[in-house]
């Protein structure tokens, strides 16, 4: 657990907290935390792992006011390199009491004269007003790209030449392709030698992506003959004309 500095230490319980999270929600289809899964580099050690998630919570997550529970999965003998984070954030901010405040309200729309619009039943129109930024939609890119650079910054440390980019093979116009995310089930059978599909597919994946890297390295090494050919060829042509 990591909290926001102006929180108490009672809400450092995970039990207590969503004990109280859950009681702060009236309604029954309320979403009561954001959960998302971070995966972690293989190269670097598990102590650098944590110092690296521990940053990011702490100077994207919690310096906003919310407070986090994390876990951390790593297993060094899993060859699969299935190393990853689970992340569960607060959605309501919290006040130094320890009171959950509203995320959101309601506001009339109004017209040109200062009146309510009404709908096809005859109630006052309305509109959702965010009273935080906890639920911005644009914080999940953003939170991509500082952790890719924390990520980096730690490999770079380490002088390991492989660098973390939070875009998609597709966005960076790679000739790459992704492999998928397997899972706890999927990489447990795949540790005892049992192959799955998911672990099909990625090794496909892989056996792809190394022959895309060797006929990538054949091209620069092919453009790199023709360049010296070209440059031996108008070396020649000069001296022939002297």
């Amino acid at each position: 657990m990591i909290l926001p500095d102006h929180i108490s230490k009672e809400f450092d319980d995970g039990s207590a907290l969503w004990d109280k999270v859950e009681m702060a929600e009236k309604n029954s289809n309320a979403q009561l935390a954001r959960q998302f899964i971070i995966g972690l580099p293989k190269e670097l050690t598990l102590s650098e792992n944590k110092n690296s998630v521990e940053r990011f919570i702490k100077e994207n997550l919690t310096s906003q006011g919310m407070i986090v529970d994390y876990a951390i999965h790593y297993e060094s003998q899993d060859k699969n390199g299935n190393i990853h984070c689970h992340i569960m954030t607060i959605m309501r901010p919290i006040n130094e009491k320890g009171e959950f405040l509203a995320k959101s309200k309601k506001e009339y729309i109004l017209d040109e004269k200062g009146e309510k619009i009404l709908n096809k039943n005859g109630k006052p129109k309305t509109r959702k007003v965010e009273l935080t930024t906890l639920n911005d939609k644009d914080n999940v890119e953003k939170w991509r790209e500082k952790f890719s650079d924390l990520c980096n910054e730690y490999l770079d440390k380490n002088k390991i030449k492989i660098r973390v980019d939070h875009r998609s093979f597709k966005r960076q116009n790679s000739d790459y392709l992704p492999t998928i995310h397997l899972g706890s089930a999927a990489s447990a059978m795949e540790r005892k030698g049992i192959e799955t599909d998911k672990g099909n597919y990625n090794r496909e994946i892989r056996k792809y992506n190394d022959l895309v890297k060797i006929i990538k390295e054949e091209i620069k090494t092919l453009k790199g003959w023709i360049g010296n050919l070209l440059d031996t060829y108008l070396l020649f042509m000069k001296n022939l004309r002297i």
